[in-house]
């Protein structure tokens, strides 16, 4: 018996009928494993630019998980980091901040392993480095080692994040 397995695009998009597919740049990625736990935080540091659209608009970035269980514990866009509120509180703090040209994102679980968050402003042809973090297991492999899947794929190549490049760090264990 053969099993798929699946991977979900990464994603980047404006507009709600057309979702137009926006730029993504660069992409860094810092795995921390804890073997002994059986768990990794992984960092995924994405650079996107609205190529498309001639002012600044707000995006729907999509972000496939590792599994259903992995918890996202860390959000940023550019130097502002993101914490967590009531869905209310978001919806109202979001509409006043946006109101005041201020910029703003909010997130959410989508279904499963896919987390998606709204980033405002998207300036145009602005670079926009985005910072997720992300607590998932670890698998032990028939040998002993541990691994750690990440489903993602981008529809284009990607070049690494200026200075960045994938990056691994283990945590007592082996790799």
């Amino acid at each position: 018996m053969t099993t798929k397995e699946s991977t979900t695009l990464f994603s980047l998009t404006y507009g709600e009928d057309t979702k137009l597919p926006l730029a993504i740049h660069g992409a860094r990625f810092h795995v921390t494993a804890a073997c002994g736990q059986r768990l990794a935080l992984v960092s995924a540091h994405l650079t996107v630019c609205n190529t498309e659209i001639a002012s600044d608009i707000e995006a729907s970035l999509k972000f496939p998980l590792p599994d259903s269980d992995s918890t996202v514990c860390g959000f940023s866009v550019g130097a502002d980091s993101a914490i967590a509120v009531a869905k209310e509180v978001a919806k109202a703090v979001a509409y006043k901040e946006r109101e005041k040209g201020r910029a703003v994102a909010t997130a959410t679980n989508v279904s499963g392993a896919v987390w998606e968050t709204t980033v405002f402003p998207l300036p145009h042809l602005v670079p926009v480095e985005v910072a997720i973090q992300t607590v998932c297991k670890l698998d032990q492999a028939a040998d002993g080692s541990m691994t750690l899947h990440l489903p993602l794929s981008f529809a284009q190549p990607v070049a690494d994040n200026p200075g960045g490049g994938h990056l691994y760090k283990g945590v007592g264990g082996s790799k």
